[in-house]
């Protein structure tokens, strides 16, 4: 919910904060985390998560750091576009890759901790629960005192940084398992 936040402080400077912008931004990201959602399902049934989890992390960390790197030279090109052109296309290239990613996360999760089909739903329930509240937890802190503070950029270089963080944490408590 933070990175839903972000991303229209990146497109508001060329298009600004419109319900245009809104609309898009809320739109990219529901699909994009109905692909994460569909594609984790697909990979939930193969072996090996806590190295798809690992991997995850990484490229949705490597996003998150370049992402504001790249925004000028990507915005720069479409504000010359119509204007519900360029927010359409900004926030599909900005949102769409970032939160498919999110969406492959918590099905892959509940798979790896579900012990069998009975306990799913429990797992599933909890899993889902602490992910919305930690994404709300995120969104206050970020809407309310970082990007206020430090700006859109350097809050997304704390949020890549805090999944580099998690990338490495999950590898140091699983490193026995992934080396088999």
């Amino acid at each position: 919910m933070a990175s839903e936040l972000l991303v229209p402080k990146l497109i508001g400077p060329y298009f600004g904060a419109s319900l245009f912008v809104w609309a898009a931004t809320i739109g990219t990201t529901l699909i994009g985390l109905a692909g994460g959602y569909y594609y984790s399902g697909i990979l939930s049934e193969k072996d090996n998560l806590i190295k798809k989890l690992l991997l995850l992390s990484s490229v949705t960390a490597l996003y998150l750091l370049f992402l504001p790197l790249f925004s000028k030279a990507i915005m720069n090109a479409f504000v010359k576009m119509e204007v519900l052109r360029g927010i359409l296309i900004s926030t599909l290239l900005f949102n769409l890759p970032l939160f498919f990613l999110f969406g492959i996360y918590s099905p892959l999760i509940i798979q790896l901790i579900s012990r069998d089909i009975e306990d799913a739903g429990n797992v599933a329930g909890k899993v889902y629960g602490l992910s919305t509240l930690s994404g709300v937890l995120f969104m206050i802190v970020t809407g309310i005192y970082l990007v206020h503070r430090i700006g859109a950029s350097l809050s997304m270089y704390i949020m890549s940084t805090l999944m580099f963080m998690a990338t490495i944490l999950l590898f140091v408590i699983h490193r026995k398992a992934i080396a088999k």
